[in-house]
């Protein structure tokens, strides 16, 4: 008997692996397509800009003074893809042990946004964001924190998209709380 509950938790253990193995992978092809999204809105921005030069000078129709904004226009949208291509770079890094550093919480919260607002749109999902500014500054490790909120993003996304009503909404807020006087250690951030 106690062989075989032994051989059924492995077992367990071992589906158990191959589903978490399997959810990430789902996650990672709709975040790859989300960013895929995301990405090409400002390739195609580049290719109608730089289409528009080409005829322009085909036709002799260049103007210098027009040549300023449109390069400003493309150094805009490269801009852009670097942008969300850091910012995938900093997600996907691991963070070892303790990365204790003092964080933003605005930042952390909207992060997974970059990467996640072309799927929610995809979802017909509306977004309401209320961040308060000038939050105090907290300490932690902002990689995993954005992982963290990235994932609570992912799951009120499913809930939502399951909830059967029409109009679907995701509402995120960042507020002051505690003492709100001169001591700075009499305050706290919250997020909801």
């Amino acid at each position: 008997l106690v062989k075989e509950l032994q051989k059924m938790n492995k077992e367990l253990k071992e589906t158990t692996v191959q589903l978490v193995q399997s959810e990430k992978m789902s996650a990672l092809g709709e975040l790859t397509a989300g960013v895929a999204h995301e990405l090409n809105q400002p390739l195609n921005g580049i290719k109608i800009i730089s289409q528009s030069l080409l005829r322009d000078l085909e036709k002799n129709r260049f103007e210098e003074e027009n040549l300023g904004n449109d390069l400003t226009d493309i150094v805009s949208q490269v801009n852009k893809m670097a942008e969300i291509v850091n910012h995938m770079r900093i997600y996907s890094r691991s963070t070892v042990g303790d990365q204790k550093e003092i964080v933003d919480v605005n930042k952390v919260v909207g992060g997974p946004f970059k990467l996640l607002d072309q799927q929610l749109k995809n979802h017909h999902i509306e977004v309401i964001k209320e961040l308060t500014p000038d939050l105090p500054k907290v300490v932690g490790d902002s990689i995993r924190l954005e992982q963290v909120f990235m994932n609570l993003i992912t799951n009120a996304r499913n809930a939502v998209e399951s909830c059967g009503r029409e109009n679907k909404r995701i509402e995120v807020r960042t507020y002051r709380t505690g003492n709100h006087g001169s001591a700075a250690n009499n305050q706290s951030v919250a997020v909801e």
